[in-house]
């Protein structure tokens, strides 16, 4: 009976530690959650800011042609309809307050005082840019005079060329986008994360678990609380009445516990197995949201502006001027279809059926060369293997014409005319070999890792138009042939990549 005794004391003690750890973890993991959850809400709102601000049309009608029709269009309505934005305004140089539009509809004035004096001279003393500068990402929690609290994103309007002559100009008007952390927003990010009844308090709450919220100085805000989950205390509960029974029921609830143990583990794999997930999702989110804003506005905005010249002064324009407005809209149109036949033909390679049979690789390079030539009318020079050497690879036609016409596009796209591009063989007993190399821009190293990314761009090539999506062409059909892709190391310049494919 004595050892019964302690034997039962023993397993109390232990349930009563592994219950209190339990619970402590459980508490950990939804505070990185909530914080992790806030942090990701503030950088959308920063990227947005940024890319509306790093725009030369908003630039052009918020700043020096101020135009309130297209402020509510693209700014105003539009923020608010598609991502929540509540408040958005333009400062000027000096911080006073020019365009506002409160919930999408154009404001007199800011009546819910999101921009507090603090703010303003906070934001002012930290949009300092360059032309042609990213601008930094900055978005905080604000309370604003009417109690509720925004994450508030602000960037200074940076041109992204030099068209305006404002070079040196240093401090520059201010884009500011805000959401409200109201009660509807506070649920969708709680279902999101699995956080119960995710609220916003003035003061620390008592009987809810809570993390702190600091404004962009340090200074607090208010609190996030929520109700807390704590698995430790069900397996108490539920092992409590053996306790006090014999030691088969204390064998069975330790078990229990030891199980429960387990699925907690797993859970929390899971869970970071989904953040990190969804990171990498939002990574390729953002470099397409991007993208799009920086290729697909511009033919748009030429579209808008022929059309309106179109409607407004047909009668007045000549033939030659009418034609060459539509023939700016057909171009533009043209290049928005270029830009949506890439982003779809990424699922066309990976749901595309295949069939193999021997391909000569030096002739799909010399047939890709010609047709890029005749196209481009570029002035690069070809350096590969006689016309009479073969190099056969057991491969699909289709899949390796796409492969080497995008490598060799961006060879001839990122090269500088009258440059050298390279073609080089080589096999062993199961593999063909083929090297394309160039004289262009080169890939820094610190991208080599992200270049086969969909959406990813090299950081020096961003003054050449391009979605980054021919590398990752590239690879997703070379590894649906068996082969592999790689950078090849080495070069002082250029770029060398490098395929390795079946031999026939």
């Amino acid at each position: 009976m004595a050892m019964l005794a302690l034997g039962l004391l023993l397993a109390a003690g232990s349930l009563g530690v592994a219950t209190v750890e339990l619970n402590r973890t459980a508490e950990a993991i939804s505070r990185k959650l909530a914080e992790a959850t806030l942090a990701r809400e503030k950088k959308r709102v920063a990227e947005l800011t940024i890319d509306y601000a790093f725009w030369d049309q908003a630039i052009l009608k918020l700043t020096v042609e101020p135009d309130t029709v297209w402020a509510d269009q693209n700014i105003g309505s539009y923020l608010h309809g598609a991502f929540g934005i509540n408040f958005s305004a333009v400062l000027d140089e000096q911080g006073k307050t020019g365009l506002i539009f409160q919930n999408g509809v154009l404001a007199a004035n800011d009546e819910h005082g999101v921009l507090s004096a603090a703010l303003i001279e906070f934001m002012l003393a930290n949009n300092s840019t360059e032309a042609g500068e990213n601008p930094a990402m900055n978005a905080h929690l604000h309370k604003a005079q009417d109690g509720m609290i925004y994450i508030v994103g602000f960037a200074p309007f940076t041109p992204e060329t030099k068209r305006f002559g404002d070079i040196g100009m240093r401090r520059r008007p201010t884009l500011v986008l805000a959401r409200k952390l109201d009660e509807a927003m506070l649920d969708e990010l709680g279902r999101f994360v699995m956080i119960n009844n995710l609220r916003i308090d003035q003061a620390a709450p008592q009987s809810r678990v809570f993390i702190p919220l600091t404004g962009p100085v340090g200074n607090r805000v208010g609190y996030a609380s929520w109700e807390q989950d704590y698995p430790g205390e069900i397996i108490l509960w539920r092992m409590l009445p053996g306790v006090a029974g014999i030691l088969t029921v204390m064998a069975i609830l330790l078990y229990m516990q030891i199980r429960r143990a387990d699925e907690v583990i797993q859970a929390r794999q899971i869970v970071a197995k989904e953040l990190s997930h969804e990171r990498a999702l939002n990574e390729i989110r953002q470099r397409f949201v991007s993208m799009i804003s920086h290729e697909v506005r511009t033919p748009l905005a030429n579209i808008q502006s022929a059309t309106d010249l179109l409607r407004l002064y047909w009668l007045q324009m000549t033939e030659s001027e009418r034609t060459g407005e539509l023939g700016s809209i057909q171009n533009s149109i043209t290049t928005i279809n270029s830009i949506i036949d890439d982003v779809l033909s990424l699922d066309r390679i990976e749901f595309s059926a295949t069939s193999f049979e021997p391909v000569d690789l030096a002739e799909i390079c010399r047939e890709q060369w010609r047709e890029l030539v005749s196209a481009s009318r570029t002035k690069h020079n070809l350096v590969m293997p006689d016309a009479d050497e073969q190099f056969f690879a057991h491969t699909d036609i289709m899949l390796t014409r796409t492969i080497i016409r995008n490598l060799l596009s961006n060879a001839m796209k990122y090269s500088p005319d009258g440059s050298t591009v390279s073609i080089g063989f080589r096999e062993d007993e199961k593999t063909i070999y083929l090297c394309i190399e160039d004289q262009g821009y080169g890939i820094p190293k610190e991208d080599a890792d992200l270049i086969f990314n969909p959406f990813f761009r090299g950081s020096n090539v961003g003054h050449i138009k391009g979605i980054g999506i021919g590398l990752s062409i590239v690879k997703t059909a070379v590894n649906l042939m068996g082969g592999s892709v790689h950078l090849r190391p080495g070069k002082l310049t250029g770029t060398s990549v490098e395929l390795a494919l079946p031999k026939a």
